[in-house]
């Protein structure tokens, strides 16, 4: 454990790379160009009646759904065959604190699903989802682009690092793996941390900082940083959460038309037999199968 020191801002970043069974990876090659959407911001959705209540903003990825709630995130995976529900807990976090969103950005999400009273329009997005003050005197926030979802920890002056304290329910309890990952499993594929590579920035240059993954009793896990100089900004450098959007689910999806307006914004329609729960159904309409086997989408 490192005890606080005035003047000491600690911030810890992490990585979760959440791995759907096999014929759902693409993974980059090594030293390959970026993938053109590796530029396109994560979006943060607001929730205004979409989901429970509880949940304060989520972001949609290929085969699985984050939602930032108050006590922690709940993960929804989609295999071929069922879904399953991980929850990231944040163990002793203060129950009083609201994730708020920050940077504001231009998108917003419009959802047509059954009838007109369950229409949703206008949510609003944000680059950013912050939880101050999780634990007293620290930070956790969560931001990204196209294909990294990133997440860091800041231990503020006088706070405690080892306040922080985190445990995945609904999968195996959490392991380390040789390479310094930290890995649990669940019927519908792996989660998993990178190892945290941890720096300063000190006259100029990039100082390195050990840094690891630290496993208690009853699955909890948090961080265990080096020696390094408490009246300089620690970084934890993130892991990834490999994320891209996708359309169409379990059943047959046929794509007719594509269009993209001055803005560069791409619009799909065409039919699916997808059910609700694997088809996204913020991309259509109704899935309900009113007047037949097929529903139309946008």
């Amino acid at each position: 454990m490192v005890s606080a020191f005035p003047g000491l801002a600690l911030v810890l970043f992490g990585v979760t790379m959440l791995a759907a069974p096999a014929q759902d990876q693409t993974p980059e090659k090594h030293g390959s160009p970026p993938a053109p959407w590796a530029a396109l911001p994560v979006y943060f959705v607001e929730n205004r009646g979409v989901f429970a209540d509880r949940v304060a903003y989520y972001v949609e990825g290929c085969g699985r759904t984050l939602f930032f709630e108050r006590t922690g995130i709940t993960i929804r995976l989609t295999g071929p065959e069922q879904a399953w529900i991980v929850k990231l807990v944040f163990v002793g976090s203060s129950p009083d604190v609201v994730p708020a969103g920050e940077r504001p950005q231009p998108a917003v999400f419009s959802y047509f699903h059954g009838q007109r009273d369950r229409w949703k329009a206008g949510l609003g997005s944000f680059a950013r989802v912050v939880y101050h003050n999780l634990w007293p005197g620290i930070d956790l926030a969560y931001q990204g682009t196209g294909n990294k979802l990133k997440y860091e920890f800041t231990v503020h002056p006088g706070a405690d690092p080892a306040r922080i304290q985190l445990r995945y329910e609904g999968a195996a309890p959490a392991r380390i793996t040789e390479e310094g990952a930290l890995r649990v499993e669940t019927p519908v594929g792996f989660l998993e941390d990178a190892p945290p590579i941890a720096w300063q920035d000190i006259g100029g240059r990039r100082v390195p900082v050990g840094m690891g993954y630290s496993l208690s009793p009853g699955g909890l896990w948090g961080f265990a940083p080096g020696k390094y100089d408490p009246t300089k900004t620690l970084v934890l450098d993130p892991a990834i959460l490999v994320y891209c959007g996708y359309l169409g689910g379990t059943g047959d999806d046929e794509s007719y038309g594509i269009a993209v307006d001055a803005a560069g914004n791409a619009y799909v329609t065409g039919k699916t037999t997808s059910t609700e729960q694997t088809f996204p159904v913020q991309a259509g309409p109704d899935l309900h199968y009113n007047g037949g086997l097929t529903d139309a989408f946008v």
